[in-house]
């Protein structure tokens, strides 16, 4: 699977029994994906891009002043106060990932949010269904099983979307396919 920019990153092995992401490695994974938000500037960008719109800005703002209008530096003030507000918030919300990880036994969904509370979602992986809502638009990409239905790659745009699914679909049919089954029941 190709990395995509909403991010997914499939991920390898490195390290002793888990994973970067925190996956255990007693099994062997068929699919693993860090799905994680369009990254913003780091702090160091952030401080300048607010340098450069704050300078610009004033600049501007103290000719209005010199010219008599100076409603205007109020307005470039609050303006230029809901940008840096906007980026923060954008820049926080870059904390959050979703980790999808496929072994021969589950399927497991660990979401982290923007405040750093985490959900884990175990399921089992030979009754798991793959439902893409709206079709080549991928509206909305959901993992059902057992009457439940749990959406994933909700930062991703529909055609990352898309290639998710199919790239589940694959390891799912991989994982369901005889060959692998009758090895694993050698196995057992």
């Amino acid at each position: 699977m190709t990395s995509l920019t909403g991010d997914v990153t499939p991920g390898a092995a490195t390290g002793e029994g888990r994973d970067r992401r925190g996956a255990d490695l007693a099994e062997d994974v068929v699919f693993d994906a860090l799905i994680t938000p369009n990254r913003s500037p780091c702090n160091q960008g952030f401080a300048l891009m607010m340098g450069t719109v704050g300078a610009v800005g004033g600049t501007i703002g103290l000719g209005f002043l010199l010219n008599g209008a100076w409603p205007v530096i109020i307005y470039f003030a609050v303006t230029i106060t809901l940008l840096g507000w906007a980026v923060r918030a954008s820049i926080l919300r870059s904390r959050a990932f979703e980790h999808l990880c496929l072994t021969s036994s589950r399927f497991s969904i660990r979401r982290v949010d923007v405040r750093g509370q985490e959900e884990r979602i175990e399921l089992q992986p030979y009754w798991l269904r793959i439902e893409l809502r709206g079709g080549h638009h991928a509206e909305e990409l959901k993992l059902r099983t057992h009457g439940v239905a749990h959406s994933v790659g909700l930062w991703l745009s529909p055609t990352e979307r898309l290639e998710l699914a199919e790239a589940l679909k694959d390891a799912l049919g991989t994982l369901r396919s005889p060959q692998l089954l009758q090895t694993g029941s050698r196995e057992s």
